[in-house]
């Protein structure tokens, strides 16, 4: 049950930064290539 709650929670944010301009991505420090990255980081350094 809480690994799909993380899920979805990770998949709205993924909505959300796909959702931003490029220049919204560039002033938090993204391209919109590494959102994926950015939001799995915590996940893959936990193996």
């Amino acid at each position: 049950m809480e690994a799909c709650a993380h899920r979805k929670s990770r998949l709205y944010q993924i909505e959300r930064l796909n959702a931003k301009t490029g220049a919204e991505l560039a002033e938090m420090g993204l391209r919109r290539q590494d959102i994926t990255r950015h939001v799995f980081v915590g996940l893959m350094n936990t193996f």
